[in-house]
């Protein structure tokens, strides 16, 4: 096990799920839809429990959670596009975004499963953090289906 690729690895998904985190509270800033703006709040909260789990865990294995202001401007351009497309009857945008956000971070956490080399542990909180955005996912497709 090679300690460096998997602190890499480690905060590869850390700036992932930092950026999820303030994605998904910039969508609930938008959204007018109570249902899906409590939802987006709701994963905003549970990325941003990843987002300890992973600290912990890199500062435990002696290395530096990255920061992720390298992506904050290109976030930020991005939500701010968005927020102009949204107007207050465009869940179905949200929903979109949300898709495509968490798609991104299925093939992430896939491809730090398949390509990393890791304590037992440390890969059942990856798996169990995956199989909640595929879940996440899951969810989504069917809001997608139902406000299509």
């Amino acid at each position: 096990m090679d300690k460096s690729k998997i602190i890499a690895q480690l905060n590869r998904l850390l700036v992932l799920n930092k950026d999820a985190q303030k994605g998904y509270t910039e969508l609930g800033n938008i959204s007018q839809d109570v249902e899906m703006k409590r939802w987006l709040f709701d994963h905003a909260k549970m990325r941003a429990t990843f987002v300890r789990q992973l600290e912990k865990e890199i500062r435990f294995m002696d290395g530096n959670p990255a920061d992720s202001s390298s992506l904050l401007s290109e976030l930020h351009r991005f939500w701010m596009d968005l927020k102009n497309k949204v107007t207050s009857d465009d869940i179905g945008i949200v929903i979109d975004e949300a898709m495509r956000g968490e798609q991104k971070a299925l093939e992430d956490f896939k491809d730090v499963l398949a390509s990393t080399d890791m304590p037992e542990n440390l890969r059942r909180m990856i798996l169990g953090q995956y199989d909640t955005v595929r879940n996440s996912m899951k969810t989504l497709e069917q809001l997608q289906v139902i406000h299509e």
